[in-house]
């Protein structure tokens, strides 16, 4: 399974939007971990690995911090990403921010005095 943290500024229902694909019919499921709220069973499309399809699950958020689960329960698929919009009036839920790299100081190259080769 994958999770990923998200915040609602106010309480809402969101649409959970998962982009997968597989060659074969697969199963996953969505739930807010913590919370009585799942998609049941939601079935893959079978069109091949890179034909990449959405599957919604409309699901009611209280405000605060929530973490979606999302997971794999029968066989493998790739799954591309995730979306949560808002659906219904409030403030839209924002995702965490996760740390990004930044970039260090580059070192300045100081060149070494040479000596001259012993004759």
């Amino acid at each position: 399974y994958v999770e990923y943290d998200f915040e609602s500024v106010a309480s809402m229902t969101v649409r959970v939007t998962a982009r997968v694909a597989s060659p074969f019919s697969k199963v996953f499921s969505m739930e807010l971990v913590g919370e009585d709220a799942g998609s049941g069973n939601i079935n893959t499309p079978s069109q091949g690995w890179s034909a990449y399809q959405e599957r919604t699950w409309d699901v009611d958020v209280a405000s605060g911090m929530h973490t979606l689960r999302v997971l794999f329960t029968r066989g493998s698929m790739n799954f591309c990403s995730v979306s949560i919009d808002q659906l219904s009036d409030g403030n839209i839920p924002t995702t965490s921010p996760s740390q990004s790299p930044s970039p260090s100081e580059t070192p300045e190259m100081t060149p070494a005095p040479t000596t001259p080769p012993p004759q």
